[in-house]
Order: structure tokens, then C-alpha cells, then sequence
């Protein structure tokens, strides 16, 4: 789980290691179909950016909240794009722009016929 190794600071990436101690966390993950990785490097972010500012790194309700709700969003175009559904591209202000492949528009057509 560590593939931000140099990237966060050590005190950045133990708070994110701290919330896979807690059995809730981790069955909450796994109910809600979340990459283990996708919402660690989530939490390192945003408890990077108030490590920044010298704040202090724990998240709160709100925060940790849209944290969990990008990264379902980020675990299900991952596993998208695995199969080949959707791809992204990056734009001009370096955010990725969700697109459908063809193999992804002929699966919704072919299942739209079985409607």
C-alpha cells in the first residue's frame, strides 16, 4: 500500500496508515467497493495539503466524507477502464476527462437492446 513512497512525508503517510487499523475502516471499504491504494493515496493528499499549511493532518467529518465519495468514483473508472470500457485523457489544466470506448458504447448499446 505504500506506492507514495518520497512522494508524502513519513507523518503524512503514518496518519493515512492509521486508518487501516480500525476493522470499521476496512469493512467499510470493502462494502463500499474501494481500492485499498486509491483512498490511501486520498487521505495522504488531504492530510498533505493541511500538512502544508501547518495544520493539524486529521480530517474531518466533511473532508474524510469526500474523500470516501471520490475514491468509490476513482475505484469504479479504474476498474472501467480495465475492462476497457471508458479511458481518460488529460486536458489542459491537467484533469482527467472521462471518455466512453467504442467497446464501452457497443456494451450499452447490446444491453440497452436487452431492455
Amino acid at each position: 500500500m505504500n506506492n507514495l513512497e518520497n512522494e508524502y512525508p513519513e507523518e503524512v503517510q503514518k496518519y493515512a496508515r492509521t486508518f487501516f487499523e480500525y476493522p470499521d475502516f476496512l469493512e467499510f471499504i470493502v462494502e463500499e467497493i474501494i481500492d485499498e491504494q486509491i483512498i490511501f493515496d486520498a487521505i495522504c493528499k488531504g492530510s498533505f495539503n493541511k500538512f502544508v499549511k501547518g495544520e493539524d493532518l486529521k480530517l474531518d467529518f466533511d473532508e474524510y466524507a469526500e474523500i470516501a465519495e471520490k475514491s468509490k468514483i476513482r475505484t469504479a473508472v479504474r476498474n472501467l477502464k480495465h475492462d476497457g470500457l471508458v479511458d481518460t485523457i488529460e486536458d489542459e489544466t491537467g484533469e482527467d476527462v472521462i471518455f466512453m470506448t467504442e467497446k464501452g458504447k457497443k456494451h450499452i448499446t447490446e444491453k440497452n437492446k436487452k431492455v
